[in-house]
């Protein structure tokens, strides 16, 4: 009970950090980073196998934030407009 007290606490204050220094719809988006990190510390600290269906989770859920943070074309598309 302290372990996840403690942890949580250090997330609660991580996530009120993160909020203070990103948009809100940014920080949001590493909320689906949670099963995957439980599932590798499931795997780290109890043992439990990494098995396919973990990695290929793991894939869609890094290429869901590369696609919320990858740069929008079409204002870098305005910005080289404007700038010439």
């Amino acid at each position: 009970m302290v372990f996840i007290g403690l942890s949580s606490g250090v997330g609660y204050t991580l996530w009120l950090w993160a909020l203070r220094h990103a948009s809100p719809t940014r920080v949001t988006v590493f909320l689906a980073l949670s099963p995957v990190t439980a599932a590798i510390l499931g795997a780290i600290l109890l043992a439990e196998p990494l098995r396919w269906m973990l990695l290929a989770g793991l894939a869609c859920v890094v290429a869901g934030i590369w696609l919320a943070f990858r740069p929008d074309a079409d204002a870098a598309a305005r910005v080289s407009l404007s700038a010439g």
